[in-house]
């Protein structure tokens, strides 16, 4: 069958164990195992299930909301943590950076995002100078005021005559 995009939950074993625990204080709540147990244990009365079911359901609800938050949690820090290329897009892009024209490059950073964009803007910049091209020593941080922050990178062109150098760049990236 062709995949359609449907992405399957994955469940970690917190997540069974607050299953499991929650089950077991439904169970004895509803008194389908409470007459088993007082049976068995003669000293337990209904309002020590009741407690036990309590603890038991508080237990699983805790345990479930863990899991949750720790499942909200990873994908934040996954979209905030640094950008980087991995060894076969820095790869590609340095043989593609070889076909380009090169030229004097500026880098600029945005500063809304400096925690993630400064040190990538340092490694593209490290990657140009060793690829041959011109790059200013100076790297500039940025602010954008008239607009919601940018994320990501951005390749301006001047005018006509940067046009050949800046479009290698977008090529290559």
């Amino acid at each position: 069958m062709a995949d359609r995009g449907l992405v399957r939950p994955k469940f970690s074993s917190v997540f069974w164990f607050a299953l499991v625990v929650a089950l077991l204080g439904g169970l004895l709540s509803i008194g389908l195992s409470r007459d088993r147990v007082k049976q068995r244990y003669p000293v337990v009365r209904d309002y020590h299930l009741d407690v036990c079911a309590t603890v038991l359901l508080v237990l699983g609800l805790l345990a479930s909301a863990f899991e949750h938050r720790e499942g909200e949690r990873l994908p934040l820090q996954k979209a905030q943590a640094p950008w980087e290329l991995s060894p076969q897009q820095e790869e590609v892009f340095i043989s593609q950076l070889k076909k380009a024209p090169k030229g004097k490059v500026a880098i600029e950073y945005i500063r809304s995002d400096d925690i993630r964009s400064r040190d990538f803007a340092v490694k593209i910049k490290s990657i140009l100078a060793d690829s041959g091209y011109d790059v200013w020593g100076y790297m500039a941080g940025f602010m954008q005021a008239d607009a919601p922050p940018l994320v990501g990178i951005r390749i301006s062109i001047k005018d006509e005559k940067s046009d050949i150098v800046g479009g290698g760049l977008q090529r290559a990236f």
